[in-house]
């Protein structure tokens, strides 16, 4: 059984006098074991292997955490909630001795300089031998992210316990490129409320959205649910759709062009209707604070009675990316509960209009 030569594996593992050669064939065994393995013996074993989670060595930790991770990441089913506890811990203890090393790197370096990585790298080794705890725990971060990825990727539960590490990370994300990619991935929302309105038509829709990391997604997501003007012509190709959806592969040569702009609630002002002109001056565009940024995220969406608002207006300018989703293994999904009529999608426009601050 696959468990058993999880344990195999797990004593190699907790043994701090074993070679890296003996290590690889451990994992090679084992990993050979699990391709034939259904995926009840796969969580079995990842049941087993979690307890590496607990050791204390900083090393046998990190072998421990990619070895759960790589198992993790061959089937969807695997349940990963034996990792969750023992990774948060883990990365609640590291993350702010790690933000104290990359504070400690970064002080010296003016803000508008222009080598700011070249000088941040050179601080490291400097200031690396004189705060080893905090050195170690900033290597550390970087070799565990892949594994809180898989893990992140797979739960929202353990999106959700990892919140409140968001102020370390996010201090710790212009430097760091796994706490870059943590921070972004907790921001991920998990079955929250949307409404997205067509402006033009009054037309909307509500439903709830899950794992969309990026408003690139969200907007291709839109394209394709939304309901069609009468023409039944596709926004968006299905497989560009079904990659934003987590199926299939992570990007394709196919380039998508923008169907619309997207605005929040606070755009809207007298009857629900766009300040029109306003937009595109001599100056350039103006009132895009009130844009949702296709680089954006969902969860930089304002909130209207407890729902993200989207509002879709005519395209500014056209816009286009390159289909593809930023996390391989996240499942994303908008749903819709329901669509609302013109004049119920009018009533709404004239709500949110009525309560958007003045400029």
């Amino acid at each position: 059984m696959l468990a058993e030569k999880a344990k195999e594996l797990l004593t190699l593992i907790a043994d701090e006098s074993a070679s890296q050669e003996a290590l690889g064939a451990g994992f090679g065994k084992f990993f050979g074991a699990a391709e034939s393995a259904d995926d009840s013996e796969r969580s079995a074993a990842l049941r087993v292997l979690a307890r590496g989670l607990e050791l204390e060595s900083a090393e046998r930790f990190r072998i421990s955490a990619l070895v759960c991770g790589a198992l993790l990441e061959r089937s969807k089913t695997i349940d990963a909630g034996p990792m969750i506890g023992p990774l948060i811990d883990r990365l609640s203890r590291i993350a702010p001795l790690a933000r104290r090393f990359g504070e400690a790197c970064g002080a010296s370096i003016p803000k508008e300089a222009e080598d700011r990585e070249a000088q941040f790298e050179k601080n490291q080794k400097r200031v690396g031998p004189t705060m080893p705890k905090e050195a170690a725990a900033w290597g550390l971060l970087q070799a565990l992210f892949p594994p809180l990825i898989a893990i992140f990727s797979r739960s929202p539960e353990a999106r959700q316990s990892g919140l409140e590490l968001l102020e370390d990370l996010d201090a710790l994300a212009e430097h760091h490129q796994g706490a870059f990619w943590i921070s972004k991935m907790l921001r991920v929302l998990h079955d929250e409320p949307y409404v997205a309105i067509d402006l033009e038509t009054g037309i909307g829709i509500e439903g709830r959205m899950s794992g969309i990391s990026e408003n690139f997604q969200l907007h291709v997501l839109l394209m394709d649910v939304f309901p069609a003007d009468g023409a039944g012509k596709r926004r968006v190709s299905k497989a560009a759709a079904d990659m934003a959806r987590g199926l299939g592969p992570q990007q394709s040569d196919e380039k998508i062009t923008g169907f619309w702009n997207l605005y929040d609630w606070t755009a809207l002002q007298g009857a629900g209707a766009l300040p029109r002109g306003k937009w595109l001056t001599a100056k350039g565009f103006q009132g895009h604070e009130h844009w949702i940024w296709n680089e954006g995220t969902p969860a930089d969406i304002p909130i209207f009675e407890g729902r993200r608002v989207i509002l879709l207006g005519p395209a500014s300018y056209p816009r286009g990316w390159g289909a593809m989703r930023t996390f391989a293994a996240l499942a994303a999904e908008l749903t819709i509960d329901k669509q609302l009529s013109a004049a119920e999608g009018q009533a709404l426009l004239e709500k949110m209009a009525n309560a958007a601050p003045a400029d």
